[in-house]
């Protein structure tokens, strides 16, 4: 979700620019923590860990992600607000770390608009672009578990996903987005429409992974 949020809190100050500046951030803290994760993933793959892992630590594994991903869903506002000082911030200050003097609580309202019935096409994208992003590290785990001897290989297959997520975004969801960014409402209807999105293509995704794991 902080792709969108970040947009949004750029294009809601006139500086789609400095969101976007943002989402770079974002993007390169996100890659730094997967610096930190992927060996610990590595080491416990090693260690035959995910082989232990039963259906029901996993059922609970993923109701645990679900109900985090609900709470960042209503605490969006303070995320918003946060990711809107850092934008102003960008702005005036030319960096990303002044955000406090910027900072003031903003609400985060969706609204509901017949003008997305427009934009069914882009919306069905981006959720299918999510949904695969989503299941990756779940069905990871599950393979892990299923074919300890073929870890390296799995492994490798959450590069393959997120490749294929970020080629559908940059490719069909990010330019039509930015097309759209000179009409600022839209642009933020689309935006906060696309947080939603993601909400969804998640949950789905989900419990999509716990129905495969009762299967298997």
């Amino acid at each position: 979700m902080s792709t969108p949020i970040a947009r949004l809190a750029g294009n809601d100050i006139g500086s789609l620019s400095s969101g976007l500046q943002l989402q770079t951030t974002m993007s390169l803290i996100s890659r730094l923590l997967n610096a930190f994760f992927m060996p610990l993933l590595g080491y416990l793959s090693d260690s035959l860990a995910f082989s232990s892992l039963d259906t029901s630590a996993f059922i609970i594994f993923s109701f645990l992600s679900i109900l985090i991903i609900i709470n960042i869903f209503f605490i969006k506002g303070y995320i918003y607000s946060l990711y809107r000082s850092i934008c102003l911030s960008i702005l005036k200050k030319g960096s990303v770390f002044g955000f406090v003097s910027f900072y003031k609580k903003y609400d985060l309202d969706f609204e509901i608009s017949t003008r997305l019935k427009l934009f069914t096409k882009l919306r069905v994208i981006t959720v299918i672009a999510f949904f695969p992003l989503y299941i990756s590290w779940p069905l990871i785990f599950i393979l892990l578990g299923l074919f300890p001897q073929n870890r390296g290989l799995v492994l490798g297959l959450s590069t393959l996903i997120n490749g294929v997520n970020t080629l559908t975004l940059v490719l069909l969801v990010d330019p039509y987005l930015l097309r759209v960014a000179q009409h600022k409402r839209l642009a933020n209807l689309l935006f906060k429409d696309q947080i939603q999105l993601r909400v969804v293509a998640s949950i789905i995704a989900l419990f999509f992974m716990i129905f495969v794991k009762l299967l298997v």
